[in-house]
């Protein structure tokens, strides 16, 4: 039986740090058994390791639950996944290492993430090889949803995702963190923490962030650069936005 391409999905999360809303289904038709994908998971929530569980087997998966560490290092051991679901919680399901020791990278599972906004930072700056996240408390259907476009080629959010100090800015959902707080960030603000983050500590300056916002030659106002930056600025908890008096501005993250 030939599967039929996907439709694409949306898997963003909101400005707000809220999951986003998925706008197509998955196909409730199931692939054949043959070319079934393979999930292990490894979820601390009984509740949602079940919904999940049953949602997968209704969508063609062949699901596996890891119940400790010891079995979820036996199955990556023995046996081949296409995806893994793991409870982060700052990786106290293993040690990071433990998913990697013994295995090419054509040969890891897709790896997804259920973790607190306030994990971010540690994660992307873990050894683990995380493709995607998704916050606790996790929507099922967006879960399975992410599971299944990871699996088909889709990019992860976290690869995306840059890092400063505590900051967190993930491009894919147009949303940021700090110290696990949604920023709630308009579109501008977002574009030039996004400028300034890449990389952070390096200058920006006004000619750059002119064109980054203002990219379609709408008409602006002399201190329409001030204004964004000022509320920005308003937003961020540590991190600090120094001005460079007539260049522009670089972002100092806090230690």
């Amino acid at each position: 039986m030939k599967r039929g391409r996907p439709r694409a999905l949306h898997l963003g999360l909101s400005r707000r740090g809220k999951a986003g809303e998925v706008k197509q289904a998955l196909p409730s038709r199931a692939p054949d058994s043959a070319h079934a994908f393979r999930a292990l998971l490894a979820l601390d929530d009984p509740a949602l390791q079940t919904q999940l569980m049953q949602l997968l087997v209704e969508r063609g998966w062949r699901p596996v639950l890891a119940a400790d560490a010891a079995a979820l290092r036996q199955a990556l051991q023995t046996q081949a996944f296409d995806a893994l679901v793991l409870d982060y919680a700052g990786a106290a399901w293993c040690e990071p290492e433990q998913l990697v020791r013994g295995t090419s990278p054509v040969e890891r599972p897709h790896l997804l993430v259920c973790c607190a906004a306030a994990e971010l930072a540690p994660l992307l700056r873990s050894a683990l090889p995380a493709h995607s996240y998704a916050l606790r408390p996790v929507d099922v259907a967006q879960l399975a949803a992410r599971l299944q476009a990871m699996v088909l080629g889709g990019r992860g959010n976290l690869a995306s995702a840059l890092l400063a100090g505590a900051l967190v800015l993930d491009a894919q959902g147009r949303c940021a963190f700090e110290q696990g707080r949604a920023l709630g960030l308009t579109s501008r603000e977002f574009d030039l923490l996004a400028l300034l983050m890449a990389p952070a500590g390096a200058l920006c300056t006004r000619d750059q962030i002119l064109a980054q916002l203002y990219r379609w030659g709408q008409d602006l106002e002399s201190n329409a650069i001030d204004v964004h930056v000022h509320s920005l600025r308003r937003k961020l908890l540590l991190t600090r936005i120094e001005t460079v008096r007539g260049e522009g501005y670089r972002l100092l993250p806090a230690d």
